[in-house]
C-alpha cells in the first residue's frame, strides 16, 4: 500500500472505481460537547485556561467536531453524577439542543 492510500485510509477516505467513484464516503466527525469539571481544591498549579486548550486539543486530535465547551465548578463530587443535579440537568439540555451523539 502506498503511503498517499494509507494516510486516506486513516482519515476515514476510501477511494473506489466505477459507478460509485464519485460518492463522498468520509467519516463525518463525531458531534461532541467538551465538560471541563473546575476542582479547586486539587493544588495543582496547571492553570485551567491550559487544561482546557489541552483538553480540546486532545479531542480535534482524534477528529471530533466539538459543538461547545462547558467547564463547570465542581464545589462537592456527587457519587453518581460527579456534577450537581443543577448541572446535570442544564448539560442535558444542551446536549439534546446541539443533538450531540
Amino acid at each position: 500500500m502506498s503511503g498517499f492510500s494509507r494516510a486516506n485510509k486513516q482519515a476515514g477516505v476510501d477511494f473506489q472505481r466505477g459507478r460509485r467513484a464519485f460518492i463522498d464516503r468520509r467519516i463525518a466527525p463525531t458531534r461532541t460537547a467538551l465538560i471541563s469539571p473546575d476542582i479547586r481544591k486539587t493544588g495543582k498549579s496547571s492553570s485551567l485556561d491550559a487544561r482546557l486548550h489541552e483538553f480540546s486539543a486532545l479531542a480535534r486530535a482524534i477528529h471530533l467536531h466539538i459543538c461547545f465547551h462547558q467547564t463547570i465548578p465542581v464545589r462537592t463530587a456527587r457519587p453518581a453524577t460527579f456534577l450537581g443535579t443543577g448541572q446535570v440537568k442544564f448539560l442535558a439540555e444542551r446536549i439534546e439542543e446541539e443533538t450531540i451523539e
